[in-house]
């Protein structure tokens, strides 16, 4: 199944194994639920989240954020002061910017329970996953 909204303050969201939920503008969020799902948005303050094993969530945009749960899922958010988190076992990905929104690096982290917490959100500072307020 697949759930697709443009606009801001959009929502798409999907069920299903192999499910796609999208959204794109400003405030949107992306969300799936399902095995191989993908939860992605685009825009400032977005939000990518996708549950289920093996599923990706996914957010681009300054402000964005990116949360998975289930086996060995993905949570990417690219933008200036993104954050991402994840349980055990699946991995999150964040870049980061200078003051002048310069990109610098980015970085992946599996969700260990110990140096990555299990649902805490991070981001990047000083190229180091730091926990995000």
């Amino acid at each position: 199944s697949t759930g697709a909204a443009s606009g801001n303050c959009s929502t798409g969201a999907a069920s299903g194994n192999y499910s796609t939920g999208a959204a794109s503008g400003y405030c949107s969020t992306g969300a799936a639920s399902g095995d191989y799902s993908t939860g992605a948005a685009s825009g400032d303050c977005s939000t990518g989240a996708a549950s289920g094993d093996c599923s990706t969530g996914a957010a681009s945009g300054d402000y964005s954020s990116a949360e998975v749960s289930g086996k060995n899922s993905l949570a990417v958010a690219n933008g200036c002061n993104s954050k991402a988190r994840g349980s055990i076992g699946c991995y999150i990905v964040l870049t980061e910017y200078d003051d002048d929104g310069k990109f610098l690096l980015a970085k992946m982290a599996r969700v260990d329970g110990t140096a990555i917490k299990d649902g805490v959100w991070y981001t990047l500072k000083n190229g180091e996953f730091v926990e995000a307020e």
